[in-house]
């Protein structure tokens, strides 16, 4: 038997999904961080290597 609770689960599964997509999101910002740190270290040798050549 119905028992109302139908449109209740629906909402809580989707607060669960979004919850996941929020922390999915904060690990890839966490990873750009770190590249974008990296690219930069990898451009500043790059200029000097080029000054020296």
């Amino acid at each position: 038997m119905y028992t109302g609770t139908l449109i209740e689960r629906l909402f809580a599964t989707v607060e669960r999904a979004e919850q996941e997509v929020h922390e999915l999101t904060d690990s890839q910002k966490q990873r750009l961080n770190y590249w974008y740190a990296v690219a930069q270290r990898e451009l500043a040798q790059l200029d000097a290597l080029a000054e020296v050549a």
